[in-house]
């Protein structure tokens, strides 16, 4: 499993000297000559890898699919007395921690140089809890990837009096013409102390006013006690922190946030300046590319110039022509105006009179007329014509 890149000594893979055979080479081949491919994987291969996950020592892709969910705790083990350990596991962790850092880090100049420490402090909170032992067990496997065996590599290391761990920035992880991407200078150190510090002086600022806030609980049991002179020790003991201790911690806390503050500000001038550059460089090859200069600029603008003013008398020409036009025009026709006039009140004149004559001509009312009922008189002379008439019948009647 060693020469089949499944395992790998420890030492050889945290150095950066690890290189994993290529398929059907040493142990594997000879294996194959010997038993032959499925019988090696089938009673030797599998049943090993299967053990060891069940112990948690390697990782479950390796091999193959596993079902176990206790797998892929730590990337390394002992075994027959040498250290191995597994480059599935470190990858899977190594790549994480990358996309990490380059998702949710700005200033990469500044947040990228890490001690050890602060390497496992900052990324111990990005990975499930079963990768994070990587962290503190493994941590040179998982450096060394990331150094060395990551495409391209997206760390560096240096190691004295304190290791440093440096991310390459984006964009110089591939590029030759940045040294200073790929080494860890002397600036790169400086600026490590100062975030050693700032930390530093961070946990002892918290530290302080936890102590504050114990010392005051303390005094306040005391008091509830009946013990005078020990409550009387710890106010004594809060006033001496917040009087001279504390104070000059958040000074030194506050100066040192704002060179941080700088060091970013500084950073991203730096890269907006090399973006000016960049744009200035594209601006300039794309003039080239065109052979455009201001000679030629004022060549064109001259050209345009005389074009719009040759437009400008092609217009008026075609004016002067269409007026020609229409005056010989009427001239042939010889028509006055007040002909003209003439003739339009002629025709306006008829319009009226046929207006008139639609208005007197009136269209019969189709429907019946309504007949009235008759109108029966009821004066005074017909009532007494009325009586006369019926004394003559009744005379005529005797």
């Amino acid at each position: 499993m060693i020469e089949a890149g499944d395992l790998a000594d420890y030492s050889s893979y945290a150095s950066g000297r690890w290189s994993k055979p290529k398929p059907g080479t040493a142990f594997g081949a000879r294996q194959e000559e010997a038993w032959g491919s499925w019988a090696f994987q089938k009673l030797v291969h599998d049943p090993l890898v299967w053990s060891l996950q069940q112990l948690s020592l390697v990782d479950e892709d390796i091999g193959g699919s596993s079902s176990t969910s206790t797998a892929s705790r730590t990337a390394a083990t002992e075994l027959t007395g040498d250290k191995l350990v597994a480059p599935a596991a470190v990858r899977r962790v190594g790549d994480a921690i990358v996309k990490h850092f380059y998702d949710n880090v700005q200033h990469e100049t500044v947040a990228g140089i890490l001690s050890l420490d602060s390497f496992r402090t900052v990324f111990a909170s990005t990975l499930p809890a079963s990768q994070r032992s990587i962290l503190d067990s493994d941590a040179d496997a998982l450096l060394a990837y990331l150094e060395h065996y990551r495409e391209p590599p997206q760390i560096i290391t240096r190691n004295g009096d304190t290791k440093l761990i440096k991310f390459i920035a984006r964009g110089n992880s591939s590029s030759n013409n940045n040294k200073s991407a790929a080494v860890i200078t002397d600036i790169d150190v400086g600026i490590a102390q100062i975030l050693r510090t700032q930390q530093t002086v961070h946990k002892q600022v918290a530290s302080l006013q936890a102590r504050i806030a114990s010392l005051l609980d303390s005094a306040q049991n005391a008091v509830s006690r009946k013990q005078r002179t020990v409550a009387l020790s710890y106010l004594q003991q809060k006033k001496q922190i917040e009087s001279q201790i504390l104070p000059s911690r958040l000074k030194m806390q506050m100066t040192l946030d704002s060179i941080v503050l700088k060091l970013q500000e500084t950073e991203i001038t730096i890269a907006a300046t090399e973006s000016y550059r960049s744009g200035a460089d594209a601006i300039k090859a794309l003039l080239d590319a065109a052979k455009l200069t201001p000679d030629k600029v004022h060549e064109a603008m001259d050209e345009l110039e005389d074009a719009m003013e040759q437009q400008k008398l092609v217009d008026d020409a075609m004016r002067e022509g269409e007026q020609r036009i229409q005056a010989s025009t009427d001239a042939e026709l010889d028509v006055s105006e007040a002909e003209l006039e003439a003739e339009l009140d002629k025709l306006l004149s008829e319009d009226t009179a046929k207006e008139d004559v639609l208005e007197t001509v009136k269209v019969p009312n189709k429907q019946p007329p309504v007949s009235e009922p008759p109108v029966i008189s009821t004066t005074v002379e017909d009532e007494k014509e009325d009586e006369k008439e019926e004394e003559s019948s009744v005379k005529v009647a005797n």
